[in-house]
C-alpha cells in the first residue's frame, strides 16, 4: 500500500467515525432526552446520601476537604467509568442501526458512542465542579489539567473494561447477570468516598490492588491541594489502562464475526448513514 493510499484509508475512516459521533451524539440527546436527568439523578442520589451519613458523623471535612466536593469528585469519576463501560459492553446492539452501510464496523460504533459519552460527562463534571466553587461549597480545583485527564483516563479505562465484558457477554451470557454485582464491588473499593488512611488494615491487601481506587486517589490529589496520596501509583494505573484495552480489541475482534451472523437488520438501516 503506498502512501496515498494510507493516506485516503485514514482520512475516510476518521469520516465515519466522525459522522458516527455525530449520529450517536444526535440519538443520546434527541431520543432518549430524559436519559440524561436520570442519570444525574442517579449520582446526586448517590452523592446526598454519601454526604448525609458523613455529615450525621459530624465530618463536614474529610481529612480538610469538604465532604460535598469530595464526594462529587469520585463518584463523577466513576459515573465516567460506569456509563463508558456499560453501552460498550452491548455488542449485540452495536451496530444494528448501520446494518446498511459495509464501512462501519462494530468497533467503529463502539468507539464512537463512548466517545459521545467521556465528552458529555466531561463537559457536566467540570460544571458541576465550578458550580460548587460558585456557590462557595468548593474551594478552586488545585491541578485542572490533572482533573481532566484523570476523568479521560476514567473513560478509556471503562471503554476498555466494555470491550473485555462485551466479548465475555457474547460468549457467556450468564455473565450479564452478574456484571452488577461487579460494579457494586468496584464502586464500595474504589476509594470515592474515602481516602487510604480510612482503610482498615485488614482490608489494605485488596483495596491497594483495586486499580481504580489509585485514579480515585490521584482525582483527589489533583483537586484538593491539602492532599496528596501516598500510595497511588501512576504506572499500576496506565499499566491496567493499556492491557486492559489491547485485550478488549483482541477480545472484540474476536467476537465481531459472531455478532454479525447473529445480527439482523432493523427498521433504522435505511437512514443509518446519511451523513457519510
Amino acid at each position: 500500500m503506498n502512501d496515498g493510499s494510507f493516506a485516503s484509508a485514514c482520512h475516510n475512516q476518521a469520516r465515519v467515525l466522525y459522522a458516527l459521533f455525530l449520529l450517536e451524539g444526535q440519538n443520546r440527546f434527541a431520543r432518549r432526552a430524559w436519559g440524561l436527568f436520570e442519570e444525574l439523578a442517579g449520582i446526586l442520589i448517590h452523592v446526598i446520601g454519601f454526604s448525609a451519613l458523613r455529615l450525621m458523623t459530624g465530618a463536614v471535612n474529610h481529612r480538610g476537604m469538604p465532604v460535598i466536593p469530595f464526594l462529587v469528585s469520585g463518584v463523577f469519576l466513576y459515573w465516567m467509568f460506569k456509563t463508558t463501560m456499560v453501552p460498550v459492553s452491548n455488542f449485540h446492539a452495536s451496530k444494528s442501526r448501520y446494518v446498511a452501510h459495509p464501512r462501519v464496523t462494530q468497533l467503529d460504533v463502539l468507539l464512537a458512542r463512548a466517545a459521545v459519552n467521556i465528552g458529555l460527562y466531561l463537559c457536566v463534571s467540570l460544571g458541576t465542579f465550578y458550580f460548587l466553587i460558585l456557590i462557595g461549597l468548593s474551594a478552586p480545583i488545585y491541578n485542572l489539567g490533572l482533573v481532566i485527564v484523570i476523568l479521560l483516563l476514567g473513560g478509556v479505562w471503562g471503554l476498555g473494561i466494555g470491550l473485555v465484558l462485551g466479548g465475555l457477554f457474547s460468549l457467556l451470557p450468564i455473565f450479564r447477570t452478574t456484571s452488577s454485582g461487579f460494579l457494586r464491588l468496584v464502586m464500595y473499593t474504589s476509594g470515592i468516598f474515602f481516602v487510604w488512611p480510612e482503610v482498615p488494615y485488614a482490608l489494605r491487601p485488596f483495596v491497594i490492588y483495586n486499580p481504580f481506587f489509585h485514579l480515585a486517589e490521584k482525582m483527589h490529589s489533583a483537586y484538593f491541594e491539602v492532599y496528596d496520596s501516598a500510595v497511588a501509583s501512576w504506572d499500576y494505573i496506565i499499566c491496567w489502562i493499556v492491557l486492559t484495552f489491547t485485550l478488549g480489541l483482541v477480545v472484540e475482534r474476536r467476537c465481531r464475526s459472531m455478532n454479525h451472523r447473529e445480527r439482523r437488520p432493523d427498521e433504522d438501516a435505511s437512514y443509518a448513514m446519511d451523513m457519510l
